[in-house]
């Protein structure tokens, strides 16, 4: 049985049926409670902030591509911004933006989910890439945007290119969805706040980044500079002379043989540049301070660069440990202790040069991931209380150790000086066929192989 009462232009109708009852009061307030969510002030804000946010997205996708549809443009920055932005982090933090536009129902109802599903997929991919080998993925991304470019892309740099236009693809669709679900009389114009997040984005990067003829992460003219480099004669040692050479410094090379680092010097002289070499046998302190004693009177006006890249490695099971002229044990003495004599010798030249540069001079020690490796600890320890059982350590262990104190020692270089005059960096340049590998027996033949079939070479990781 039913009644219906007129009320003006609404109509009350009465249902005996309890059981009717029940079923219309839920739907009709789960029906209220949607439309209070949707098109309310949650709503409002959460489509205003996702703007913004895409707006900033879209910019820092489009930013690497710019360079690409722009020949004739120099790409700078381009480095520093891969190296800001390839990262498990920033990644992620995608992730969590895709969940959010999820939860935006003017994106959900408009994007397939399928289309999300893959987006976020891709990302969680790339964050797990990033996290795992994140020194191959960031070389990967500056590969493809690093000058010259001849002739059209390799496959996996255009596969890379197609990959980030996709991506930005996805971001500029949220963000049509997003401007477009804003233009209603009740809500804030998202256009104007998708070009006020561009603008933002865009001059934060502007001013962020290095801009052209001001210090970058590359740096391509060290003209009126001096760079002392030792294990000048093989490995990345020399390579690195020539590449400084190339940029304009005057290299000093040192090398066990004043044959051999005149050798280097030589070859750089006959291409244009200015380079000295002289003599430095590191398993002799003696030999390390004459070499720094001569440097310092070649260039009485400073020094601007020491990089610290002379090394042995000797893979040795059993047997009594090799020392150096000194009595150390070859590792700690070459690797370590060497360098740590040289740059307090040079360290008066080093901040002199600062001085005359107004630009702080530069320590680089040229490090190794082997110093996180099982036993380097132990062994340095042994090292240093000259202790060292080298039958109970495991044959990587004193290489290992040495490599852990150049990071001690690094980081004691730079808490100790004055940071407007000196900048002291340790580098893992990554794996190449240096020559260290001799030392390791089958398995140091099993990874020059390697990097002989992966195209490894000590000029690319110079």
């Amino acid at each position: 049985m039913r009644c219906c009462t007129a009320l003006g232009s609404r109509a009350v109708v009465c249902v005996s049926s309890q059981r009717a009852r029940r079923v219309r009061a839920p739907r009709h307030a789960c029906r209220a409670g949607s439309e209070l969510f949707t098109s309310g002030q949650p709503q409002q804000l959460l489509q205003s902030g996702l703007t913004l946010i895409e707006a900033g997205y879209v910019t820092l996708h489009a930013w690497p591509l710019a360079p690409l549809l722009l020949p004739g443009q120099k790409r700078r920055a381009d480095q520093a911004f891969m190296r800001t932005f390839t990262t498990p982090a920033f990644f992620a933090s995608e992730l969590v933006l895709l969940s959010t536009l999820f939860a935006c129902t003017a994106v959900r109802t408009s994007v397939p989910g399928f289309a999300l599903g893959a987006h976020a997929l891709a990302h969680m991919l790339y964050t797990v890439v990033s996290a795992v080998a994140p020194a191959w993925a960031l070389e990967q991304n500056q590969l493809r945007v690093s000058e010259p470019r001849a002739g059209l892309p390799a496959a996996w740099d255009l596969l890379l290119n197609l990959l980030n236009a996709a991506d930005l693809s996805m971001h500029c669709w949220y963000s049509a969805v997003l401007v477009e679900a804003s233009l209603t009389p009740s809500q804030p114009n998202g256009a104007a706040l998708f070009a006020a997040g561009v603008l933002a984005t865009s001059y934060t990067l502007a001013v962020a980044l290095p801009r052209d003829g001001e210090t970058s992460p590359r740096i391509d003219d060290l003209r009126g500079r001096v760079a002392v480099v030792t294990g000048a004669a093989g490995g990345i040692g020399r390579p690195i002379c020539l590449q400084l050479a190339a940029r304009g410094a005057e290299v000093v090379a040192l090398a066990r043989d004043a044959a051999v680092a005149e050798d280097v010097a030589q070859c750089i002289r006959a291409s244009g540049g200015s380079a000295t070499g002289i003599a430095c046998e590191q398993s002799s302190l003696e030999s390390v301070q004459a070499a720094a004693a001569h440097v310092a009177s070649l260039h009485p006006s400073g020094v601007h660069i020491l990089l610290c890249n002379a090394a042995v490695a000797r893979w040795r099971i059993g047997g009594e440990p090799e020392l150096t002229a000194d009595g150390h044990e070859v590792h700690y003495g070459v690797n370590c202790l060497a360098h740590q004599l040289l740059v307090a010798m040079l360290q008066p030249s080093l901040e002199a040069g600062a001085a005359a540069a107004h630009v702080p001079s530069r320590v680089v020690f040229v490090g190794s991931d082997a110093a996180t490796w099982p036993g380097a600890r132990q062994a340095l320890q042994a090292a240093l209380t000259s202790d060292a059982d080298a039958g109970m350590m495991m044959p990587w262990a004193p290489y290992a150790a040495s490599k852990l104190a150049c990071a001690a020692l690094c980081q004691a270089f730079a808490q100790r000086s004055t940071p407007s005059l000196l900048t002291c960096v340790s580098l893992h340049p990554g794996i190449a066929p240096t020559g260290l590998q001799r030392h390791m027996g089958a398995l140091g033949s099993a990874l020059n192989a390697l990097m002989a079939a992966a195209g490894c070479t000590v000029d690319r990781c110079a």
